[in-house]
């Protein structure tokens, strides 16, 4: 991903020293000194619960540099700068402990470049500036499994504040930088070939891959609202949108699981708004309750949208932190990160949680990292597919969760307060599955029961009742049917299960018992058994007649249709 920095501070601001020294703006220290003596100027979100937490902070403090999550979920960490000198280090971040390790650093020191996963896991870094060369063509490549860059083919042209997007062909594109060029980067060959340019010179720009491959570009510097899109199966931009509103120095738009892509905030905005691919059309949707720029923006494991911290205007900090919903289109505030900073950059770890790190504090530039832990999906319901059952017979039950599962999943305990009701003893989440179906099968009972079907997870609980009631008729059977008047009929009811705990009497009869009736008005199936014969008798008729015989046991009918015709 690409290092952002204030457009006003590389155009206007930037000068070196020998020693690599970049000079921060008067305007930008005045007003770092302003927001420290008045903390007060941000909004007040103390009501709000915090949901970040320290982690390993990096090696080498550092602000407007590049991140690309590695193919074994690591985070590589590139260049930036560090209290104005232009970095060439790089480092790791590593889930499984917590902490940054340093690794090799870049051939060139930059800052404002693009970095870039490719399809055979090394890392592509491409532009950015540095003391010698405000805007750099050179590339190199990281391999994880050396830890060591490699200088590989410069781009065709110098590059600031470009976007580097990973194509499904396997290429990379790499986009604008203050200019219309664009290029393609083979990894097999390690060479840079020309394609279609922009109609617009872009930088601090937003790019993002759509759901079939294709890409969007929207903004650049100074705020603009033009937007298009680039399809690799022809290397062409088409004109799009406009946005509704214009955008610079904002994150990348995030692709939402309906296909849709959030743009939100930029220089000193609040705005948000979506890009629809099918209609090729921006529309506004909800505010956020902090403008900022200069920030990262995430999409969560449960679809939603984490923006956290920025420069809401002055270069001064924020800590704000708010979610978007795509299924509502509104941000609501959480928790406030635990250090205010802008220039810095936030990555969607496996474990469903959103690592930020570096950037620029009230005190400077910053090595401390957070992660930001989202609101723990829980436990919503337990349904059952019935509420009254009869002995033997099963129900199905479904437990629905606050969310989707997230990375990993988890698994759902199940209990039932009745041993009758049988229920297994956990159901698993796979990731992203929201509802699990799962089985009740229920045993014979002599009267009704009632059971409770609970499912846990941690603290969280959640139940459901079900009815159970003696067995009853499962099925009535007569043969032969039709039959001829006169004559008489096999029949046979089965219960669900072999009767127990005691013996099941079934009361037998007709709705025409003058034309069919069964020998007997009862029939008793002994427990362990669970079927019984018996004889229904018929008398001649001299036109087609359909008595039903019914058989009933513990309030449950089972019914069947005797068709009764003349003998030939």
């Amino acid at each position: 991903m690409r290092a952002v920095l204030c457009a006003c501070c590389v155009a206007a601001a930037f000068a070196a020293t020998a020693q690599g020294q970049v000079v921060v703006p008067p305007a930008a220290v005045e007003a770092a000194q302003d927001a420290a003596a008045e903390p007060s100027a941000e909004p007040v979100v103390d009501s709000v619960p915090r949901t970040w937490a320290l982690t390993g902070s990096m090696a080498t403090p550092r602000s407007w540099h590049a991140w690309t999550t590695l193919a074994d979920g690591k985070v590589l960490v590139t260049g930036g700068l560090n209290a104005g000198v232009i970095l060439a280090s790089s480092e790791l971040y590593d889930l499984t402990t917590g902490t940054f390790t340093p690794t090799g650093s870049m051939t060139v020191p930059r800052f404002g470049h693009s970095a870039v996963l490719l399809a055979d896991g090394r890392v592509l870094v491409v532009g950015g500036r540095n003391t010698v060369t405000p805007e750099l063509a050179s590339a190199e490549i990281y391999d994880p499994a050396t830890g060591r860059f490699t200088p590989t083919t410069s781009s065709r042209v110098g590059r600031l504040h470009a976007e580097a997007i990973p194509l499904l062909t396997g290429k990379a594109l790499v986009i604008g930088g203050y200019t219309t060029s664009c290029e393609l980067f083979d990894p097999a060959t390690e060479t840079f070939s020309e394609t279609g340019s922009l109609h617009t010179a872009r930088a601090l720009f937003s790019a993002t891959r759509l759901s079939d491959g294709t890409v969007l570009a929207a903004g650049t510097y100074p705020s603009q609202n033009s937007a298009e899109t680039y399809d690799p199966a022809t290397g062409v931009w088409t004109t799009t949108g406009p946005m509704i509103a214009g955008r610079s120095e904002y994150p990348p738009g995030v692709l939402l699981d309906d296909g849709r892509i959030l743009l939100a905030g930029g220089t000193f905005g609040r705005t948000s708004e979506v890009y629809n691919p099918t209609t090729r059309t921006f529309a506004r949707t909800g505010d956020m309750a902090q403008a900022r720029h200069n920030y990262p923006l995430v999409k969560l494991a449960d679809g939603t949208v984490l923006a956290a911290g920025g420069d809401p205007g002055g270069y001064v900090p924020t800590a704000i932190s708010e979610i978007f919903d795509p299924a509502i289109g509104t941000w609501n505030t959480t928790g406030a990160m635990v250090v205010r900073r802008f220039a810095h950059e936030g990555v969607l770890l496996r474990n469903g949680q959103v690592l930020v790190f570096g950037g620029t504090t009230l005190s400077g530039d910053a090595a401390s990292a957070e992660v930001f832990s989202p609101p723990v999906t829980g436990l919503a319901s337990v349904e059952l597919s019935k509420t009254l059952v009869s002995g033997c017979l099963s129900a199905t039950g479904k437990v629905t969760l606050t969310g989707p599962a997230p990375a990993g999943g988890f698994t759902v305990l199940l209990h039932s307060g009745n041993p009758h009701a049988v229920v297994p003893t956990q159901i698993t989440f796979k990731e992203g599955i929201r509802s699990k179906a799962f089985k009740v099968v229920t045993q014979a009972v002599e009267e009704i029961e009632t059971a409770t079907i609970e499912a846990s997870m941690g603290d969280g609980r959640v139940s459901a009742t079900v009815t159970l009631t003696p067995m009853g008729v499962r099925l009535l059977l007569l043969s032969p049917n039709p039959v001829a008047g006169g004559g008489s009929v096999a029949g046979i009811v089965a219960l669900p299960c072999a009767a127990g705990p005691g013996d099941i009497t079934v009361s037998l009869s007709s709705t025409k018992p003058d034309i069919a009736a069964p020998t007997t008005a009862t029939v008793t199936v002994p427990v362990g058994t669970n079927f019984l014969p018996f004889e229904v008798t018929t008398t001649p008729v001299t036109a087609e007649t359909k008595p039903q015989i019914k058989a009933t046991a513990n309030g449950v009918t089972k019914s069947k249709t005797l068709v009764v015709n003349p003998a030939p």
